[in-house]
Order: C-alpha cells, then sequence, then structure tokens
C-alpha cells in the first residue's frame, strides 16, 4: 500500500481504478492512448458499485421527494433529533467513500486485462498490480455506470449537506 501513495502515477492509476470516470488511463511516460487494454473487472468492484449505486439512490430519491431526514432509516438506523441526521449523513458519505476505496483494491490487487493475441483470436489475462506499463481502458458499459454512479453520489452528498446544515 506504501508503494501506491509514494508514486503520483500509482495515485492516478489507483484514482483510475477506483473511480472509473475516463476511458483510457496511460502511464506518465507513454505519450499516446493507443493500443490500450481492456480492463476486465472483478466481482467485488462491480457490488462496491452497485452498493453505491443502491445506497446513492435511496438517498437521491428521498431528497428529491422531499422527505424529512429524521423519517429516513439509513442501515436500519432511525436518525433521532438534529445529531442523529448529523450522524447519518456522515456515516453515508463515509460508507460511500469506503465503497470508492474498496472498489479501487479490488481491481489493483485482483483486476486483469483482456490481451488480444495477434496469431489467434483467443485472449491472454494479464494481472494489472504487477504491470505498470499497461495503458487501460474502461468497457464502454463500465465507463457510463461509473459516471452515473459518480453523479449520484454528488447529487446524495447536496442532499446530505442540506439535511446536515439544517439540522444543525
Amino acid at each position: 500500500m506504501c508503494s501506491i501513495i509514494l508514486s503520483w502515477a500509482n495515485v492516478r492509476k489507483f484514482l483510475f481504478l477506483s473511480f472509473g470516470l475516463t476511458s483510457v488511463y496511460r502511464p506518465p511516460d507513454q505519450a499516446n492512448t493507443k493500443g490500450a487494454d481492456a480492463l476486465l473487472e472483478t466481482d467485488g468492484s462491480k457490488a462496491c458499485r452497485r452498493n453505491i449505486m443502491a445506497l446513492t439512490s435511496v438517498v437521491v430519491l428521498a431528497g428529491f421527494a422531499g422527505a424529512d431526514p429524521s423519517d429516513l432509516s439509513v442501515f436500519g438506523v432511525k436518525p433521532d433529533g438534529d445529531w442523529g441526521v448529523i450522524v447519518v449523513g456522515v456515516a453515508v458519505i463515509l460508507v460511500q467513500l469506503y465503497w470508492y476505496i474498496l472498489r479501487g483494491f479490488h481491481l489493483w490487487e485482483d483486476a486483469v486485462v483482456e490481451l488480444e493475441q495477434t496469431m489467434s483470436a483467443k485472449y491472454s489475462d494479464l494481472r494489472i498490480k504487477l504491470n505498470d506499463s499497461l495503458k487501460l481502458k474502461q468497457k464502454s458499459a463500465n465507463l457510463i455506470s461509473n459516471w452515473i454512479s459518480f453523479l449520484l453520489v454528488v447529487l446524495s452528498w447536496r442532499f446530505v449537506f442540506s439535511w446536515v446544515f439544517t439540522a444543525s
């Protein structure tokens, strides 16, 4: 984990893996993005994105519906008073961040890329963690899902902040 934090290239790569908001990642020493390999997401990273979208969708739906935050039940906890609303709001944000970080580690450690072999139509897998010089690209469906998830998170934070600052 220390090697992730020490190198700016690794930070950029980790952000690409956890948020997935750009279509292509290229190492800093490579000028073009041609020849990028498709990123195959793990089941764990997909589950993290689904969790983010599920929680976030509920918060956004409650916000647009004009629900009173003290009437909501988050993780089976119903906030009691202003302090309860603040605690639940902070918990929602921390859980979203946790799932993004966990998603990044799932992809960092377990994801593989699809390398097309020139001589045959078969594919071989290559681990991302062990190959720093890989150019990576998101599959289109994953890129769209990542953007929708991120935009929902930003929108949910707007509602959470309004609830917290109204409560305090």
